[in-house]
């Protein structure tokens, strides 16, 4: 990385960019005393990256399906404390994402958290067991929405 680069702030990361630039950017954000301080990405920003103590996920759009949308915001707060999630959803945005997201992004005050599982549900799972998985007040935007 040269001298020019060493002090920005924001870094993008995209799958197009030479494999040197993205390990550099990949190192450098997750560095314990990274200069960049926000990084817009596609989902090339991939899960073998660790990057610790990252307080915000934000999506411009939502992500394919619940799957993926899980996977994404797990990035957030995964040594720290607490975490924040945060979706913007254009209207025009929804048009790639499958049926199950769309129902999320639409019904508003379905519970997050138990509709990202009882998508994932494992056999093991049991729908006793998602519903208790609900936070309540502090589980998600909607929960906290339906506690006011």
């Amino acid at each position: 990385m040269g001298a020019e680069e060493a002090d920005q702030r924001i870094g993008m990361y995209h799958r197009k960019l030479p494999d040197e630039h993205r390990i550099s950017i990949a190192v450098e954000f997750s560095g314990e005393h990274s200069s960049i301080r926000c990084l817009i990405s596609t989902i090339a920003f991939g899960l073998g990256v660790e990057v610790k103590q990252l307080p915000y996920v934000i999506h411009w759009g939502p992500s394919k399906n619940l799957l993926d949308y899980w996977q994404e915001v797990g990035r957030a707060a995964r040594d720290i404390a607490r975490g924040t999630a945060i979706l913007f959803k254009p209207p025009y945005s929804i048009r790639h994402a499958d049926a199950e997201m769309k129902e999320l992004l639409i019904n508003s005050s379905k519970c997050i958290r138990k509709a990202i599982l009882n998508s994932i549900k494992v056999k093991e799972m049991q729908s006793e067991d998602i519903d208790k998985c609900c936070g309540g007040n502090n589980c998600c935007s909607a929960c906290s929405a339906s506690k006011k």
